[in-house]
């Protein structure tokens, strides 16, 4: 005797109706079982597909913060070589100035004013440059910052809940089956039997 007959016997039928019973019980057990197992495959290659996309994501965030702040490294490199080129300009200025009085034969507060003009020139422009420098700085941090919400939100939508099969619901699956197998063989048995 097979081991589904003895099954179907077990739960009370006799002979081909428990051969019956037994099977159908079987196949309802093993499709339960089968579902279950399919469930947690695929919850485990989300779950992969979750930690690849998340680390990507990582990894996109870690290249975009880098290039905001290798450019804003290379505006400050320009900036601050601008700086020094007005420097630079303003002592020329100066200089020329002060040589040129000199050959002239001029002297006092005229030379004082043009001098000092060139040195109040090169501070307003190095000031506007540091203030233009401080928003952009802001703006980068804005950035930044910004840029890491987004990173977060996505991360979050990345790693939605997965659903995993509950061993519990498994076997109150497989019990349920076993059950509306026995039945449907004993529904069987009797349409058989004609009663």
């Amino acid at each position: 005797m097979c081991w589904f007959a003895a099954l179907g016997a077990a739960m009370g039928a006799s002979g081909a109706a428990a051969t019956t019973v037994g099977a159908m019980a079987t196949l309802s057990t093993a499709s339960t079982a089968l579902s279950v197992i399919g469930q947690a495959q695929q919850a485990s290659a989300q779950k992969k597909y979750q930690n690849l996309a998340a680390s990507q994501e990582a990894a996109r965030f870690m290249r975009e913060q880098s290039a905001m702040r290798r450019e804003q490294a290379q505006r400050e490199q320009s900036a601050a070589e601008e700086s020094l080129a007005i420097q630079l300009r303003a002592q020329r200025a100066a200089a020329t100035a002060t040589t040129a009085a000199g050959e002239a034969g001029v002297a006092g507060s005229s030379v004082d004013d043009l001098i000092n003009s060139y040195f109040q020139q090169e501070g307003d422009y190095r000031r506007a440059l540091t203030m233009e420098q401080g928003f952009q700085k802001e703006a980068t941090g804005t950035a930044l910052l910004e840029g890491g919400f987004r990173t977060q939100m996505e991360t979050t939508r990345i790693r939605r809940p997965v659903n995993t099969p509950s061993l519990v619901e498994g076997v109150v699956n497989i019990g349920a089956s076993l059950y509306q197998g026995a039945d449907a063989g004993f529904r069987y048995q009797r349409a058989r039997e004609g009663t």
